[in-house]
C-alpha cells in the first residue's frame, strides 16, 4: 500500500499549493523537505483540521443560512448593513457566484441563537434565505 513516489515541498509552500499539489496527484500527505532535511508532513487531515474546520466555525455555536440570487458587492453590503443592526458576532461569510453554472449564494454563519428577526429583516430587504443546518 505504500507508494514508492513520495511528493516533498518546501516549508514556505503556501496551502492552497499544498492542496493543489495533493489534489492533483490523489495522495493525502506531503513530506515537507527543507534543503536534504524531512522537517515534517502535511496531511489532508491537517488541512481539515487547521484550515477548513476553522474557516466553516465548525464546533462554534450560532446559526448558519444562505442568501440566494445576490447581484454583485451593492448586494452583499446591503445584507452586511442588516446584520449589522442586530449586533451579531460573524463568525464567517462566504460568497460565491454562479459561475459554475449555479445561483449566486452567501453563506454565512454569526454567533446568535436566535435568527428570527434577522432572517425576517433580511427577507423584508427582499433578499431569499434559507436556514442552513450544522
Amino acid at each position: 500500500v505504500m507508494k514508492r513516489e513520495v511528493l516533498t515541498v518546501p516549508p514556505d509552500t503556501t496551502i492552497e499549493e499544498a492542496v493543489a499539489l495533493a489534489q492533483s496527484r490523489k495522495v493525502g500527505a506531503l513530506v515537507v523537505v527543507e534543503g536534504d532535511r524531512v522537517v515534517g508532513m502535511v496531511t489532508t487531515n491537517d488541512i481539515f483540521y487547521k484550515v477548513v474546520n476553522p474557516l466553516l466555525g465548525i464546533d462554534r455555536p450560532g446559526i448558519r443560512f444562505s442568501v440566494h440570487q445576490w447581484q454583485g458587492t451593492k448586494d452583499l453590503g446591503r445584507m452586511i448593513a442588516v446584520m449589522d443592526q442586530f449586533k451579531c458576532e460573524v463568525v464567517n461569510i462566504y460568497a460565491r457566484t454562479g459561475s459554475d453554472g449555479g445561483e449566486n449564494e452567501v453563506l454565512a454563519h454569526l454567533a446568535t441563537s436566535d435568527p428570527v428577526g434577522l432572517v425576517d429583516a433580511l427577507r423584508k430587504a427582499g433578499f431569499e434565505v434559507r436556514m442552513r443546518s450544522r
